[in-house]
């Protein structure tokens, strides 16, 4: 009996011994030293918010040559094609009428109702000058369109050159100052094929009645008729007021 008792005893003090050592176990553990806590704070990692950097994917070979040359090229050829266009305009504005290299003498203008080289067409503007000093071409619009340049302009000058014919059937009109401008037309300025930047062609397609050097010279006559009526009118309002002061002589 006295042994079963000592195991017994034994086993419950064991028991207790092994119970107060995990109980001091958990408290070391729950409980660090202040030079631990310390240490612990000093070493916390810091964790930020979102940055606002924006991260970049770089493109496969693919991807990144996605732009066919041939497209960047053919770009390039209508903008050099536009640009030889309104050379073109800008230089006959300037009374230069050379034949630069995006032009030839087998350079054909057509309109309507002819059609001539370019050097032809050269001496109608020069003719136009002579009358209309300050004769130009206003760009009002530009399109591309394959091998083609289309450019919406009109053409105005003010009549203080010399006297004015459109052919050499109708009469000279005398300068009297008027501003005259016709409709708008389209010049379709169209390039060899290919990668070509010389012009072959210019097609002038009036939008109005009033185009070419017969639109000018029909304002011109409009002009001179409007000056004659005025004229006339003031002749026979003179003619009245002198009547009537003579009349007015006569009775006193």
């Amino acid at each position: 009996m006295f042994k079963r008792f000592f195991r017994a005893s034994s086993t419950a003090s064991a028991a207790s011994t092994a119970s107060a050592s995990a109980s001091a176990s958990a408290s070391a553990s729950t409980a660090p030293t202040k030079g631990k806590k310390k240490n612990a704070q000093k070493h916390q990692p810091v964790v930020k918010g979102p940055t606002t950097t924006p991260t970049t994917t770089a493109l496969s070979p693919k991807q990144s040559s996605s732009v066919d040359p041939s497209d960047v090229a053919e770009a390039k050829l209508k903008s050099y094609r536009v640009q030889v266009v309104l050379k073109f305009l800008k230089n006959m504005n300037n009374h230069d009428f050379s034949l630069f290299d995006n032009l030839s003498l087998r350079t054909r203008v057509v309109f309507e109702a002819f059609s001539c080289n370019v050097a032809d067409y050269y001496d109608v503007v020069k003719m136009l000058f002579k009358s209309f000093p300050d004769f130009q071409f206003v760009v009002r619009g530009i399109e591309e369109e394959g091998d083609k340049v289309h450019v919406r302009i009109q053409v105005n000058g003010t009549h203080t050159g010399t006297p004015y014919k459109a052919t050499p059937q109708t009469p000279a009109i005398a300068a009297s100052g008027a501003f005259v401008q016709n409709d708008p037309e389209i010049f379709t300025c169209i390039f060899g094929g290919g990668t070509s930047t010389r012009i072959s062609e210019i097609q002038v397609h009036p939008l109005g009645e009033l185009s070419g050097p017969m639109g000018f010279y029909t304002q011109l006559l409009q002009h001179q008729q409007q000056l004659q009526q005025n004229n006339s009118i003031n002749s026979n309002t003179d003619r009245r007021a002198s009547t009537t002061s003579v009349s007015a002589l006569h009775e006193q």
